[in-house]
């Protein structure tokens, strides 16, 4: 009996065929993939913004740091100029 009905296919009893249920399955993996690649573009996006903001908090810190150089050295020019009580009040 089961291979008469059997005969031109197995029947499925209403549930979905095998082509739909790969034509859905490869749906769901190029949606999945899609997914994938924008949540990698977000992550090196945020990975750029990450480093672009340490960058310029570090150059910051170097322009301040030069300043306090350049401060530092005009005081030292400064101290040529003065005899030793006036180096020594200072």
């Amino acid at each position: 009996m089961r291979v008469y009905v059997e005969r031109s296919g197995r029947s499925y009893n209403y549930l979905p065929s095998v082509r739909v249920l790969n034509v859905k399955r490869e749906e769901e993996l190029v949606k999945e993939e899609k997914d994938l690649k924008n949540e990698k573009a977000a992550t090196e996006e945020e990975s750029k913004g990450k480093d672009t903001a340490e960058k310029s908090a570090l150059e910051k810190l170097q322009e301040g740091r030069l300043e306090f150089i350049k401060d530092h050295m005009e005081a030292l020019e400064n101290t040529s100029h003065m005899n030793m009580r006036q180096f020594l009040m200072k």
